[in-house]
Parts: structure tokens; sequence; C-alpha cells
């Protein structure tokens, strides 16, 4: 996230870690094992037809 032009425009490198890890832990629960936060504290799985966007 750091290589975005955008963010990197506008954000320190301490608000754009900050900001990665807050999106990993809230998406925890959607990430594989392997790349969950160790210290993330994921629900419940949502079942599979919750977790993929419908398609229109």
């Amino acid at each position: 996230m750091a290589l975005d032009p955008l963010t990197a425009a506008h954000l320190t490198l301490d608000r754009i870690a900050e900001m990665t890890d807050e999106l990993l832990h809230a998406h925890a629960a959607l990430l594989p094992e392997s790349l969950r936060p160790a210290d993330a504290v994921t629900a419940a799985p949502v079942a599979d037809r919750e977790a993929r966007p419908a398609l229109v």
C-alpha cells in the first residue's frame, strides 16, 4: 500500500502501516489462516454464499 502514489501522497508511512493493520484485522475472518494477523480475533466463519459479492 505504501507504493500506491495517492496513498503515499496523503499519508505518512506510519499511518499507512496502521491502516493496513486495521484492514487485515477487519477482514481476518475472510483471509486464509496463513495470512491472518497473529493477534486477530476472528468471528465464526461466514457462510460461503455470504462472503462473496452477489453477481448482478
